[in-house]
């Protein structure tokens, strides 16, 4: 029923997304980024090349291989990134948002390119397409990862030997004391866990809007509602020249006010789709509607995701960033695990209903997000 199959993708999401707090735990207290990154995509490599292998069969196993490589890979990346690119609040937002970028763009091409190889091998062409992607990525981390360390050593000792090359308008260890990180950490996860429980409706009741309350004939011609599967990573890609350009604007220069206006573009986001559906009376709507939605969704994650990892990021110093960019993916975590819950009541609530109650949350969130300016950089350094 689609109940459970909400449940049961918002889970799987879920748990792809909780493995990075043990990831960045271990990263910061034994492993360090560049082993943890490296042994991440080894382990990635082979759950998929188990999964290949046996892909009706008992999926414990290879999925336990791949959450384990997720733990150790995917916040892991980001923190490696984080400790070698410096600490001007300026350069690592654009890391951050162009990193999150280049997932996506991953992200809109796996989707066809999965569908085209499973037409003509099978589950195991997808599946083993995986594996030797993975291991690409380990031969391009064997490759690059030493010279991270190079120019993380280079950087540490720049930094201590040129001072006046680090203004005092750049974010240090010392920017925020330990002790005053509990109440920002907390708004701003509650933050997030609101925004992704919007932001995961977007595999979950829109695209069973497309399916059931949407139009989708052009030319003639019916769009399969699987397309907008597709929409939110490409969005991401197309969207992120904004994000550089609202960087520019006095008023959204700062990181909260930008982080406001992606809360806002997602409350407006399930806002449209709640008039769509009080004004169709029932009746399937144009899909201009739902259109408009993902590009206001897109707008929201191109800003909220990438602030709000760099934002947890500048709360705790660089020896505890391993673990800050974990928490943002666990909060990502109990966001989709709550989507699914709030998507298995799509069934029988209004639609209008649905979606208005969730327009309510992504303000609510907008106001925790810029509620910890005062714990952020007034301006970004430049």
């Amino acid at each position: 029923g689609q109940a459970e199959a909400l449940r049961r993708v918002s889970t799987f999401n879920a748990l792809c997304n909780l493995g990075p707090l043990l990831g960045g735990w271990l990263a910061d207290r034994w492993l360090g980024f560049r082993w943890s990154v490296t042994l991440g995509a080894i382990l990635l490599c082979l759950g998929f090349s188990l999964w290949a292998q046996l892909p009706a069969g008992p999926l414990l196993v290879p999925m336990g291989v791949l959450v384990l490589g997720s733990a150790l890979f995917r916040s892991n990346i980001v923190a490696l990134y984080a400790r070698v690119a410096g600490d001007a609040s300026s350069k690592m937002e654009h890391g951050f948002r162009a990193m999150y970028v280049a997932f996506n763009v991953g992200a809109s091409l796996a989707p066809s390119a999965a569908a085209l190889l499973r037409a003509r091998f099978g589950w195991q062409g997808p599946l083993a397409a995986s594996a030797v992607t993975m291991a690409v990525v380990v031969l391009l981390l064997a490759l690059v990862v030493p010279q991270l360390g190079q120019l993380e050593s280079m950087r540490r000792d720049i930094s201590r030997s040129e001072p006046e090359r680090y203004p005092a308008g750049q974010i240090t260890s010392e920017s925020v004391p330990s002790s005053s990180i509990g109440i920002p950490l907390v708004l701003l996860v509650s933050a997030l866990i609101l925004w992704s429980i919007c932001f995961g409706q977007a595999d979950g009741t829109m695209l069973l809007w497309a399916r059931d309350h949407t139009r989708r004939g052009v030319l003639g011609i019916e769009i399969p509602a699987s397309v907008f599967a597709t929409l939110p990573a490409i969005l991401v890609f197309v969207m992120a020249p904004l994000a550089a350009l609202l960087s520019r604007l006095s008023f959204t220069r700062t990181i909260p006010r930008k982080l406001l206006v992606g809360m806002l573009g997602t409350a407006l986001s399930m806002a449209l789709l709640a008039v769509a559906a009080h004004l169709s009376g029932g009746k399937p709507t144009s899909a201009a509607w739902l259109l408009g939605s993902f590009v206001l969704l897109g707008v929201g994650e191109v800003l909220v995701a990438p602030l709000l990892q760099l934002s947890l990021c500048l709360l705790a110093p660089p020896a505890r960033h391993g673990i800050m960019v974990a928490v943002f993916f666990g909060a990502l975590a109990a966001g989709y695990h709550l989507a699914g819950r709030v998507g298995a009541y799509w069934p029988t609530l209004p639609k209008a209903l649905f979606f208005g109650g969730l327009a309510c949350l992504a303000l609510l969130g907008a106001g925790l997000a810029v509620l910890p300016s005062r714990w952020l950089p007034a301006t970004p350094a430049q």
